[in-house]
């Protein structure tokens, strides 16, 4: 096994891609991490897939991770970039293997707009959520505006109401307690320097646009006849505790053959970091083998 850091550009930007290289490898996958973390948190999870043939890579998103300026993080200007960002990475993954994706959170927004081209061999959606309601319709429209006026502004009171009160579903003192029910992976999370961090106006307003837009039949309507994957906690109160998976499924059964959902029990939203990960490790590995065959 081999860990090789590679860069790519883009739009001005620099990108280090981190490819995690198996000595025998059988599939690829595209990892997109999710808002306010970055990609080495995915160490633990990319070595278990690369141990077991898998080539896997990764990047930091525009406004995440140790190689953005202090000062930028939290902040990216249009989520067009972060998808362009991902188009670009695409093309490092090998050409001789079955290419996979997989996004949490923000990442399986980013998967979900990018799924309307023919680019992988199967998705694997995980930690994500459907259905706004009007209270978050009326957010969006809210942010929008906010974002013309003040789009660097990174705002306490707005990051808070960004997350609906997740925390207050589940008991305990650690603000953060709604991404898992492993204290410790909470508190590795706030005391991590580039995890957590306030987003800015303007990009919590492109992300909430963003969900609005993978959840339209315009968007969905373009995906492609192959496997899907659907992974979340059942305690995970972004996807409505685990009711957004069901709607989802029954979207995407609607154009696929394949179409596997994996609800872990007393998970939260970060299941691939939570007490049973690696179980839901080995089921990834299991699903990528069973589609990856050529």
């Amino acid at each position: 096994m081999k860990i090789i850091n590679k860069t790519m550009k883009n739009k001005g930007r620099t990108i280090t891609v981190t490819h995690y290289v198996p000595v025998e490898p059988k599939a690829s996958i595209q990892i997109l991490h999710g808002m306010a973390e970055h990609k080495d948190r995915y160490k633990e999870f990319l070595t278990y897939l690369t141990l077991n043939n898998i080539h896997c890579v990764v990047h930091n998103h525009r406004g995440h991770g140790s190689d953005e300026k202090k000062s930028n993080l939290g902040h990216f200007d249009s989520f067009e970039d972060l998808i362009d960002d991902a188009m670009v990475v695409y093309r490092s993954m090998p050409r001789d293997l079955p290419r996979f994706a997989l996004g949490h959170s923000m990442g399986s927004i980013i998967l979900r707009r990018l799924l309307i081209e023919d680019l992988y061999d199967g998705a694997i959606i995980v930690g994500t959520g459907s259905k706004l309601s009007f209270k978050d319709a009326l957010a969006t429209n809210f942010l929008k505006v906010l974002a013309k006026v003040i789009p660097k502004t990174r705002s306490t009171l707005i990051n808070k109401l960004a997350f609906f009160g997740y925390d207050s579903n589940f008991k305990g003192n650690h603000k953060n307690r709604w991404l898992s029910k492993e204290d410790s992976n909470v508190i590795s999370y706030n005391e991590d320097p580039h995890a957590g961090q306030k987003m800015s106006v303007k990009a919590l307003s492109e992300i909430l646009s963003n969900i609005r837009q993978v959840d339209s039949s315009k968007v969905i309507r373009q995906y492609k006849n192959i496997p899907y994957l659907l992974i979340g906690g059942n305690d995970d109160p972004f996807s409505h505790f685990a009711r957004d998976y069901e709607i989802i499924r029954y979207r995407l059964k609607r154009l696929s053959d394949h179409v596997d959902v994996i609800l872990e029990p007393n998970a939260r939203h970060e299941v691939l970091f939570e007490e049973n990960r690696g179980a839901v490790f080995s089921k990834i590995v299991n699903w990528v083998y069973l589609h990856g065959k050529k």
